[in-house]
């Protein structure tokens, strides 16, 4: 079962099959995936949505699809990518181009390092991150994490983040999973 993690401002839920059109458009977009790897076509596309129920199938973790509460749009993904490749899961963000600049990327990504720490008692995540994606820099260095140094991931260059640990006081937190949904800062 997948959780919902809540914030202020966001609901972090399992994707569903009606969020695919919004999901390829995005992983269409030649901008918004310069520093992911490149844009996909729909038939690709389509492969990467499924791939992330997958993952949440065979590990129990995964990519949460991103929604803002206040109008029920998805605005983007935050979650944990465990490809066979990696040693450790990676907490990763992106957002829809209309929904950059809100501070959602920094909301979505503590949500899950809380949750990652708190539940799946992961120890301190790692981001790989595009040496030209500076917002994802910003995000990471947000979130408190620590530059590392240069690394490659798949052929590609990339900067290494190492998250810390997310201090889980739930009384300011405002954490609860009474209903398995979290509630996260």
């Amino acid at each position: 079962m997948i959780p919902e993690l809540q914030t202020e401002r966001l609901r972090l839920r399992g994707w569903r099959a009606e969020d695919f059109e919004a999901y390829a458009a995005f992983a269409g977009d030649t901008a918004l995936n310069a520093h992911r790897g490149g844009a996909v076509d729909r038939i690709h596309a389509w492969d990467e949505f499924c791939a992330i129920q997958g993952q949440w199938l065979l590990l129990g973790i995964g990519s949460f699809a991103v929604e803002e509460r206040a109008s029920g749009k998805v605005v983007g993904y935050a979650g944990l990518w465990s490809p066979d490749d990696l040693p450790e899961p990676e907490l990763c963000w992106s957002l829809f181009e209309e929904f950059h600049g809100l501070g959602y990327a920094t909301e979505a990504a503590r949500a899950v390092q809380v949750w990652a720490h708190g539940t799946k008692n992961l120890a301190p995540l790692m981001s790989f991150i595009h040496p030209g994606n500076k917002a994802s820099q910003r995000v990471a260095e947000r979130l408190g994490a620590t530059y590392e140094g240069e690394t490659e991931l798949r052929g590609s260059p990339r900067f290494f983040y190492r998250h810390v640990v997310p201090a889980l006081n739930t009384t300011s937190q405002n954490m609860t999973s009474q209903k398995e949904t979290e509630i996260c800062p």
